[in-house]
């Protein structure tokens, strides 16, 4: 059957920058070798504009003329000389509000121009559709750009599509995104990609496109009539029976959009039931397998279904789930009989930290990164991790903080049980936890049989990143105060400099030493006294988590810091500066003095371990 246009909506525009043709420029003879005599670019009046009534604007702009390589033309003029000679071209129009660019929509305009040598094009094309076609109906938009400089023969051109298709019977979506270039061609299918659909209706979507031309332009009154939202939005309410009695953007379709969807595929739903569908959609495999109920599907799906685990979901419909299902992959196969024994108000704590506005691929997380963890935990360790969770010295600590340090945890006793078997969790108090935690920190760095990693960096990166910076000291109301205080930033790059940060702010970054994706900078203050420690990825230069002591948020002062320092980390991360250029095994040191590691390991880690838990004061 062939397709209906419910509503098509097309605007196409050019912006033409015209030069100054004085004479045939294979005849011209610069002045002084560089630019033509400004004299006779006096540009009167256009337009009614006259230069002389402004500040005297850019003329035009220096070009060079390219030297032919081979048979093929593709400019009207070349220069074949060793050294190319710039020359400057003067515009042929001017305006006070478009400058030298000249906007139209007369397809005369446009083609009488295209094969003028001294006129550059910039061609809009953007469309935005409804099409339905039997069963499917689809939301287009269709943007094409070509360009064209002042010399050149051939057009540049780029095609950007961005659609979503509707099955209206079974409620299936299909998500598109194309990019076809000279350079590239992108093009990506997602079948009920709730993150994709996200990406597709912000701003910049259907509803929401981004007026191309200004309001001062001579074709805005064209754009926006033939661009009418109210007439787009009309179509896609009857489209979809959707309310038309509020106010309608991007954002309110998609949610609309969400509600339609679970209408049609008869989904049982409960509280925050758009989060969990854009973020964890658990295919028609599991819906059908769970009596379509949403929150038992998306449990079975990511393995922790319970009665339990399904009590808790309904009881706390905004709870951190990932965190949850850490935990629970943690407890092992029994984890329901210890979830069980949690005590309510530690859930409390056990808060959704993922925005929903920004959803990320959080199932995939879960599954990939969690479910197949190596750690052997024995049934004391587990019982041990839910009498932390229960002490009252757990306080208001973050649920997803407690876990993530649990992980670390049991990651350091994971390389530490190479040389001491008997090695597992022995604390049942969070501060005893603590303490431990600072243990194995040490351990980790000390029982390396008298050798230490050492990273390389590039000086220049490392004078750079190494500049102290300065910003405001912040009163309890996190307001600047007038007192300036300067942070020194300093990348740790031996492995004693991780177990020393470690050691003074509490925290288990001693077990990333030998992390080489990620470089550590700890910034402090002159005498050391209070720190933040940074981690940020290598490959992306990302800020991937900032710590204060104990685990706890940094100052805001550091914040600032960490503003000042992100634009310096993106530069070397993008020549590739940022990872180190060698990673080798150095002599361990103390105090400037090699240490000589007996070759009883195991008798060392656990006269260690005994003495520092001995100092330790409960």
């Amino acid at each position: 059957m062939e397709g209906i246009d419910i509503i098509r909506q097309r605007f196409n525009y050019a912006e033409i920058t015209t030069f100054r043709d004085y004479c045939r420029l294979d005849e011209k003879k610069p002045s002084n070798g560089t630019t033509f005599n400004n004299d006779i670019d006096d540009l009167d009046d256009f337009e009614g504009f006259s230069i002389n009534s402004f500040m005297r604007p850019k003329l035009g702009k220096i070009v060079t003329f390219p030297p032919k390589r081979n048979n093929r033309k593709t400019h009207y003029f070349h220069d074949n000389n060793e050294v190319q000679e710039k020359t400057q071209l003067n515009y042929g129009y001017l305006n006070p509000k478009t400058g030298n660019v000249f906007i139209t929509t007369n397809d005369k305009h446009i083609t009488n121009h295209y094969g003028k040598p001294l006129s550059e094009l910039r061609i809009t094309t953007i469309e935005r559709s409804i099409r339905r076609n039997g069963d499917k109906v689809t939301i287009k938009i269709y943007r094409r750009y070509k360009s064209r400089n002042a010399n050149a023969i051939y057009f540049k051109s780029r095609t950007d599509v961005t659609s979503i298709t509707v099955n209206m019977v079974t409620g299936n979506f299909t998500t598109l995104i194309y990019g076809k270039s000279s350079k590239s061609n992108i093009k990506s299918f997602r079948t009920n990609g709730f993150t994709m659909l996200e990406l597709l209706t912000k701003g910049g979507g259907p509803l929401d496109i981004k007026d191309l031309v200004g309001i001062d332009s001579r074709v805005y009154g064209e754009y926006k009539n033939e661009f009418n939202n109210d007439s787009f939005v009309a179509a896609l309410r009857d489209v979809f029976n959707l309310d038309t009695t509020v106010p309608y953007d991007s954002k309110s379709f998609r949610l609309d959009f969400i509600g339609w969807f679970v209408k049609q595929k008869k989904i049982k739903v409960s509280d925050h039931y758009q989060f969990w569908l854009q973020n964890f959609y658990p295919t028609e495999k599991f819906l059908k397998k769970n009596d379509r109920k949403l929150i038992q599907s998306i449990l079975d799906m990511i393995q922790i279904k319970s009665k339990v685990t399904i009590k808790l979901m309904h009881k706390h419909p905004d709870i951190d789930i990932v965190s949850l299902a850490r935990l629970c992959y943690f407890l092992g196969e029994n984890y329901s009989k210890y979830i069980g024994t949690i005590e309510p108000r530690v859930f409390e704590m056990c808060k959704l930290s993922h925005n929903p506005n920004n959803p990320s691929n959080l199932k995939s997380t879960i599954v990939s990164n969690y479910k197949e963890h190596k750690f052997l935990i024995k049934d004391i360790e587990k019982e041990n991790i839910i009498r932390i969770l229960n002490g009252e010295d757990i306080g208001s600590r973050n649920f997803d903080t407690i876990v993530n340090d649990i992980y670390d945890h049991f990651n350091m006793i994971d390389k530490l049980r190479e040389y001491e078997p008997n090695l597992y969790l022995k604390s049942k108090t969070y501060r005893e936890f603590h303490q431990e935690h600072l243990v194995l920190s040490k351990m980790m760095s000390m029982v390396k049989k008298g050798w230490v990693i050492e990273y390389q960096f590039a000086d220049e990166m490392v004078n750079e990143i190494e500049k102290p910076l300065k910003t405001w000291v912040y009163d309890e109301n996190v307001e600047p105060t007038d007192e300036i205080i300067t942070i020194y930033p300093h990348i740790l790059k031996r492995e004693e400099e991780y177990d020393e940060e470690g050691r003074f702010m509490h925290h288990c970054v001693a077990s990333y030493s030998n992390k080489d994706r990620s470089i550590i900078v700890s910034l402090r203050n002159e005498d050391m006294s209070d720190r933040a420690t940074c981690e940020f990825d290598c490959q992306t230069g990302e800020l991937i988590q900032s710590k204060s002591f104990c685990n706890a948020k940094p100052k805001h002062m550091f914040y600032d810091i960490i503003q000042q320092l992100q634009p310096k980390i993106d530069k070397f991360t993008k020549m590739g500066l940022l990872k180190s250029i060698e990673k080798r095994k150095v002599p361990f040191m103390i105090n400037g003095v090699e240490v000589i590691v007996p070759n009883n390991s195991p008798t060392l880690i656990e006269q260690l371990y005994d003495r520092q838990m001995d100092a330790v004061e409960f």
